[in-house]
């Protein structure tokens, strides 16, 4: 097994990314993994959290593969430009959160497959408040 992590990098460290904007991301692989990398997917997607029943959907995944007697280059791998989606935004409400992500799966020679998920805020919404109820002066 590889002491390896995949790390995933924004561009510009930016985690806040408007609808419609192109979204850009890098992985690398440290320390470099033993088994030569032979594959990379990456996936951006949403997912719900919180009461009733989870929901997600992914908006786009990228596969880039080595050929039989080919590796990707640990410190080169293919970077991720997508265009992002009008909704839904990020939200961080009280009952319900929709939280959005871009993961990358590397796939080793030896079968072994690293996996690491970084997660980005869509869209500028401030967190749900709990509502409480008025006090009633009859």
């Amino acid at each position: 097994m590889s002491s390896s992590q995949v790390i995933i990098g924004f561009a510009d460290d930016r985690r806040v990314f408007q609808p419609g904007e192109l979204l850009r991301a890098e992985c690398s692989v440290d320390p470099p993994p033993a088994d030569e990398i032979v594959g990379l997917q990456w996936s951006v997607y949403w997912r719900t959290e919180g009461k009733g029943e989870e929901d997600s959907e992914s908006i786009a995944d990228e596969v880039d593969s080595a050929s039989e007697d080919d590796r990707l280059d640990p410190f080169s791998l293919k970077p991720l430009e997508v265009p992002l989606p009008r909704s839904p935004l990020s939200y961080d409400g009280v009952i319900v959160k929709i939280r959005w992500f871009v993961s990358a799966h590397v796939r080793l020679r030896g079968g072994e497959e690293l996996e690491s998920e970084a997660e980005f805020q869509l869209g500028e919404m401030a967190p749900a408040q709990e509502a409480h109820p008025l006090d009633s002066h009859d």
